[in-house]
């Protein structure tokens, strides 16, 4: 089984370690907990990465030992600590997938693996009787993932999408104007103007908010999925080959609308108003 190495500097022998100090890392969400208290296996370390004296923790089944031989290189973070894992044992969707997998559907990354992306509209919604009768409602449970969801429609998948139609339909008739070296072709010029907007999303698409997405289902955040490889950028410098992601989580359709259907007919009397 594979799982991630995580390194904590300057944590002295015998210190507590708690849901605090895993906080304070950056990690509270890496470790399963059972009764609020996160489940791991730790290690004391001296001359660990960096020269550092420190804590190795790690998934309870796994070994909790410095073996830079036997391990990919360690990697510090911006939250301070190091992470790697074994040479022969990199860690999979399955090892990292949470007790509770929200319903989604899979999407292959840049390391081969089929990772489930929660689909906003896949979310089970909840039977309400109101005044006029029966409707499916957003539950609770899922409430979350679908403010998430909505945040990332309005403010990524609208305007990149958008961009992204308007280039593709310009793709053929651009292509042939540059082939003849015609430059003052009104759509040639446009084509400039969509390049440089195309450009300007990968200020929106983000590896942060990829790993936002993933980490939802799996055990991991940016510093997971950059370990992993998982994340391109295209020729252009967009996250191209990642906007599929973004489509699943979403599910390429508009939030707000998804929200009329479940509504099921039904009889109901007259209300005074």
């Amino acid at each position: 089984m594979g799982h991630f190495l995580y390194f904590l500097p300057d944590v002295p022998p015998n210190h507590t370690v708690d849901a605090a100090m895993f906080a304070k890392f950056g990690l509270a969400d890496r470790f399963d907990k059972i009764d609020g208290k996160p489940q791991f296996n730790s290690g004391n370390v001296t001359g660990g990465p960096g020269k550092h004296n420190g804590l190795i923790v790690t998934h309870p089944k796994q070994s909790a030992f410095y073996q830079p031989d036997d391990q990919v290189a360690w990697t510090e973070t911006p939250d301070c600590y190091w992470i790697s894992y074994s040479k022969t044992s990199k860690p999979t969707p399955r090892e990292l997938q949470r007790p509770a997998v929200i319903r989604g559907v899979p999407v292959t990354m840049r390391d081969g693996s089929e990772w489930v992306i929660p689909t906003a509209l896949l979310q089970p919604k909840v039977m309400r009787f109101r005044r006029d009768g029966w409707t499916a409602e957003q539950g609770d449970k899922h409430d979350s993932v679908w403010r998430f969801a909505e945040q990332v429609y309005r403010d990524v998948w609208i305007p990149v999408d958008d961009v992204r139609t308007q280039a593709a339909a310009l793709f053929d008739r651009v292509r042939e104007l540059a082939e003849r070296g015609v430059k003052d072709d009104p759509a040639y010029q446009y084509s400039l103007d969509l390049h440089a907007k195309l450009m300007a999303t990968k200020e929106l698409v983000t590896p942060d908010l990829i790993a936002q997405i993933l980490g939802l289902n799996y055990r991991v955040g940016p510093a997971e999925v950059g370990a992993l490889g998982l994340l391109e950028v295209d020729p252009l410098g967009t996250m191209g080959g990642d906007w599929a992601i973004v489509e699943a989580f979403v599910n390429s359709e508009r939030i707000n609308a998804s929200k009329k259907n479940g509504q099921a007919n039904s009889v109901t009397a007259d209300c005074a108003s």
